[in-house]
């Protein structure tokens, strides 16, 4: 039997080099798939620089590469899997319609080996915005589209008397349509508020932003919002 770890060629010296697959003999232990190349590994190591390799901080590392990248190579998806280990099989996405919404985590995903689960999709964003308020969340208004909203909106919160001012200007309850974007400061889940302390009111593009930063030095268990 021919030993295709020698010879000369590409793979040894003093014999002729042999195609992975070729013929009978068997295959080199070649790896499948798309091999990953050493500067996208570098490249993602770069990006996340001291981060901790945390399954639960898998987006913020994606939001993180296209920030860099201005979209999601293949390949540092792929490094971001191999690099952390993740070690986890789905994850979660808010997408309620548009198929292009839903297009995009399930490509993300597919990339990284992952599965993409949508619990909302196709549910009423009506019925989801009163669900939403009633767990006692907080949500503030930080973008409007100036087609629909004005910047008087910036900093409202998400309560069940303002759904009726979104219906009132035409806008979809939950702002599936653009007509706005909201940063949440407090939920159940959180172990504590974010204080968010108000910047400028920018007009870019068609949308009026609320600049904010968060105020990390604050102790209150509650926060009294200054938006």
């Amino acid at each position: 039997m021919n030993d295709i770890s020698k010879g000369d060629g590409v793979l040894g010296t003093g014999r002729r080099s042999i195609h992975p697959g070729s013929g009978r003999r068997k295959a080199a232990p070649f790896p499948r798939g798309r091999v990953l190349r050493e500067e996208e590994v570098a490249a993602v190591r770069a990006i996340l620089g001291d981060r901790p390799r945390e399954r639960a901080l898998l987006i913020e590392y994606l939001h993180l590469i296209q920030d860099h990248a201005g979209f999601l190579p293949e390949g540092h998806l792929q490094a971001l899997a191999e690099a952390r280990a993740l070690g986890i099989s789905h994850v979660i996405f808010g997408d309620i319609m548009y198929d292009s919404n839903r297009a995009f985590p399930e490509r993300v995903c597919a990339a990284t080996g992952l599965i993409a689960v949508e619990p909302l999709w196709g549910e009423p964003t009506d019925q989801l915005y009163r669900e939403f308020v009633l767990t006692g969340a907080d949500a503030r208004i930080v973008t409007v589209r100036d087609n629909v909203l004005d910047a008087s909106w910036l900093g409202r919160r998400l309560t069940l008397n303002l759904l009726a001012d979104l219906d009132a200007a035409g806008s979809d309850p939950c702002g599936e349509h653009g007509e706005y974007h909201t940063v949440v400061v407090d939920a159940p889940a959180f172990s504590s508020p974010l204080d968010l302390v108000p910047l400028d009111q920018v007009s870019r593009g068609g949308c009026w932003a609320l600049d904010f930063t968060i105020d990390e030095q604050a102790t209150s268990g509650s926060h009294a919002a200054r938006v």
